[in-house]
């Protein structure tokens, strides 16, 4: 038995009259939507920025190094050694740090925030394919 447009017609009318009388359930019926995409918006863009990074420069990759200052994303902090990288980073100073030598780069992260070390690891790689494309590679 399906119901007929008449009686559909009805309970719409009905609904829309609710609707009328209720100005809350309107208020939550458009402004709740938008609200929720703003916050997730916001949560899930992605965009980071304040990101302590470490940089040990022990000669060469000089265009890796310039990419990596450049980035707005990173806190540049250049170190002395690997092994301070290590300390300040096992101390929760540094969110990951990038050892540059002429044999090659080497990548330190912290594990405690993936999107991090995934962004540190990108900017590295895309620096790292920069290099490669211009045949600057250690130089």
């Amino acid at each position: 038995m399906s119901p007929s447009p008449a009686r559909i017609w009805v309970v719409a009318l009905r609904v829309v009259r609710q609707l009328k009388r209720d100005r809350r359930t309107i208020g939550l019926i458009t402004f709740a939507p938008i609200m929720l995409m703003i916050l997730f918006g916001y949560a899930l863009s992605g965009e980071m920025s304040g990101i302590n990074l470490g940089l040990v420069d022990g000669g060469g990759h000089q265009l890796l190094r310039g990419n990596l200052e450049s980035m707005s994303d990173f806190d540049v902090l250049h170190l002395g050694s690997e092994s301070d990288a290590q300390r300040l980073i096992a101390e929760g100073r540094l969110d990951g740090a990038v050892v540059l030598a002429p044999e090659g780069v080497r990548v330190l992260l912290d594990a405690s925030s993936p999107q991090i070390s995934d962004a540190i690891a990108a900017a590295v790689q895309a620096g790292a394919a920069g290099e490669r494309a211009t045949g600057s590679g250690g130089n």
